[in-house]
């Protein structure tokens, strides 16, 4: 039965022509068009690049024209409705360039699943919801965290067993001809994850939380955000900034003394193991983790400048380890520091106040 679909597939047309749903991320709909075809998406790949790898490394950041004219020729797909289940489509908003190891994008492992690599979010409601279940792009995203329709909290791997959700790895010959092709089966202990849709599961955000990530959308989509004493800003440069003060709240050499003072000042608690001595990434985190992490950041940008200006200087927090980076600082966060934190401007307040 499968040698003969995959037969058919020689063709102009593939037989089975799905198109990507709203904010589908690509890999979940190649998956789908594959199980659909009988496949394994391994199998359905080879197809579409011959003696390439496509899967070996994120699909969903792929840049190829190639690759992504073919799909589109093979499903009768505009190629503009393809393009924008990749999350290369977020270049020039969320950064002003986004490659494999992107900044935001969390990261997968997969030529050899990690066991604590949970890149691919899911809210089980939302599955449960669809008629055809599928994953969403904006899943994918670093400061994604929670469900606005559901008001809960995302999941990032299968609750059952613990494993990281890796639609990649199912296949067909794990079926009977009885059931049909889901994606949402969990390829290690085969759970269906539409059944976490509980109340076991589900995890209860605040307002002000649900806020904030849902201002962070708005400012990727419309490419832009009013900031004080900025005037607009151009999202990529303000998800810049971010990324910044992040990496501050994650620098292993400040983090106990920041984990202290976020505790102590506003009653959050970094749920991060800073003990190890190693480099903490962002996109590597948990969901958990992401979250409370956020919920610091929100803090910290509520009167911006001002609120974080404060935190800085109570925290002993020069200016040279607010900048520190290997990436262009934006000239919005930049100016903060130069103007507040620099050592001339501490002289400066120093000096106004006696």
């Amino acid at each position: 039965m499968i040698e003969a679909r995959e037969t058919c597939l020689s063709g102009k047309l593939w037989p089975v022509h799905l198109k990507p749903e709203e904010d589908e991320l690509l890999s979940s709909w190649l998956a789908r068009l594959a199980l659909a075809h009988g496949l394994r998406l391994k199998s359905l790949a080879w197809r579409v690049c011959p003696g390439r790898s496509v899967l070996g490394r994120d699909i969903d950041l792929c840049k190829d024209r190639a690759i992504l004219k073919t799909l589109a020729e093979k499903t009768n797909t505009p190629s503009a409705r393809l393009f924008a289940s990749t999350l290369v489509s977020y270049e020039g908003q969320l950064a002003e360039e986004l490659g494999y190891h992107a900044p935001w994008v969390l990261a997968r492992h997969l030529r050899v699943p990690h066991p604590k690599r949970f890149g691919l979010q899911y809210c089980p409601w939302c599955l449960s919801s669809d008629k055809d279940p599928y994953f969403r792009r904006h899943w994918r995203l670093a400061f994604v965290v929670l469900c606005p329709a559901h008001r809960a909290l995302l999941l990032d791997r299968c609750q059952k067993c613990g494993a990281p959700v890796s639609y990649e790895r199912q296949s067909p010959n794990t079926l009977t001809y009885d059931e049909p092709w889901i994606l949402t089966q969990c390829h290690e202990c085969s759970t269906d994850l539409r059944e976490l849709a509980t109340d076991r599961y589900f995890n209860a955000v605040d307002a002000a939380e649900l806020e904030f990530q849902t201002s962070l959308e708005a400012t990727l989509r419309r490419g832009w955000v009013q900031l004080p004493y900025n005037g607009a800003v151009y999202s990529h440069l303000f998800f810049s900034g971010l990324y910044h003060i992040i990496g501050r709240l994650i620098d292993g050499q400040i983090a106990n003394r920041l984990q202290k003072a976020l505790r102590q000042k506003y009653g959050i608690n970094l749920s991060i193991d800073f003990s190890t001595g190693q480099k903490i990434f962002l996109e590597r985190l948990d969901v958990a983790q992401r979250r409370d992490l956020l919920q610091a950041v929100n803090r910290l940008l509520q009167e911006w400048p001002d609120t974080f200006v404060e935190f800085c200087r109570s925290n002993n927090l020069a200016s040279h380890l607010l900048i520190r980076s290997k990436r262009p600082v934006p000239f919005w966060y930049w100016r903060v520091i130069r103007e507040h934190l620099s050592m001339f401007s501490l002289f400066k307040t120093s000096c106004s106040t006696t």
